[in-house]
């Protein structure tokens, strides 16, 4: 089984899972969710996200081994964490798991949740990804109450169509 796949709409390759099972999705989020259209939402698509999930799921160390090899097998520079869907505790466990056994690794992992984004560990090779949008803004509160474990994230703002957004929405985001 392949478990890194092109990404969607975005350049490289990602480990992409069921957003059904695992994004919290704000309004805009639904809207704009670009894998929730085209290709990734084709039932090969949504089998092989449940398949990655449920891999991931029985055995994360096993899953980190199998994505450091197509890692190294496709001869990438990067891998985006959830192309497709967001953190659960074993993507958690699978991440933290791969960026210790393979520091030269890069991993970008791309989040919505708060609880789970707040347990990657601190490694030179992970950036956190948090996203928010003009529903979401609490997450980033909740996020640093967690006490995140890394020093390695930054906050995005995705805007609703049409949505200028009030400087204060925009306060602590780099992207």
């Amino acid at each position: 089984m392949t478990t890194c796949f092109p990404a969607t709409r975005l350049p490289g390759y990602s480990v992409n899972v069921p957003i059904a099972e695992t994004c919290l999705p704000t309004a805009i989020c639904m809207k704009t969710c670009y894998f929730a259209r085209n290709a990734a939402s084709w039932s090969n698509s949504l089998r092989h996200q449940r398949k990655v999930h449920a891999s991931m799921q029985s055995d994360p160390v096993a899953f980190a081994e199998r994505v450091a090899m197509e890692y190294d097998n496709l001869g990438l520079t990067f891998i985006r964490w959830n192309g497709g869907g967001d953190l659960f505790e074993e993507s958690v466990t699978t991440v933290n798991y791969l960026a210790k056994m393979r520091p030269d690794l890069v991993i970008w992992v791309v989040t919505r949740v708060p609880k789970w984004a707040a347990l990657i560990e601190q490694a030179p090779n992970v950036f956190v990804h948090f996203s928010l949008d003009k529903h979401s803004l609490a997450r980033r509160e909740s996020f640093l109450k967690h006490k995140p474990r890394t020093s390695n994230y930054f906050f995005s703002y995705q805007c609703d169509e049409g949505e200028v957004p009030p400087l204060e929405n925009l306060e602590n985001v780099a992207v």
